[in-house]
């Protein structure tokens, strides 16, 4: 890949970075003072989860932003981790933390399907954001 282009997407993923990282998840709701009701407490669990998952999806997408920033340093950057092909550029651009190309992204899909069924929602995202 031409150095101009390494150069745009360390800038991509540096600024990525920054807004991921400067997003405020908001916990406020889980610090309140003694629950009295069951729904109350159900509530506060309810919510604890949604705030776990929601710091987990960050600090994996800021992991997934560092790794492509590390690949882009050691020369390994747009390369699909199956099939060892360049990741499209278009592809990239869209996605720069993708780490498989296309055809092994689509391959991958259609044999976790094929496994579970149809998608499952919520977990198809967090599966996505992981082996891409």
């Amino acid at each position: 890949m031409e150095n101009d282009k390494l150069a745009a997407f360390v800038v991509q993923l540096q600024e990525l970075r920054e807004t991921v990282a400067g997003q405020e998840i908001d916990d406020s709701r889980l610090k309140e003072g003694r629950l009295t009701e069951d729904y109350e407490k159900a509530s506060l669990i309810i919510d604890q989860l949604i705030v776990t998952n929601l710091l987990r999806r960050k600090a994996l997408y800021l992991n997934q932003i560092d790794s492509a920033l590390k690949k882009i340093k050691s020369g390994d950057y747009g390369y699909c981790l199956e099939c060892g092909d360049d990741i499209n550029l278009k592809r990239l651009e869209a996605r720069p933390t993708a780490t498989l190309c296309i055809v092994c992204k689509e391959a991958k899909e259609r044999k976790a399907k094929e496994v579970n069924g149809r998608g499952t929602g919520i977990n198809d995202w967090e599966k996505s954001t992981t082996d891409e």
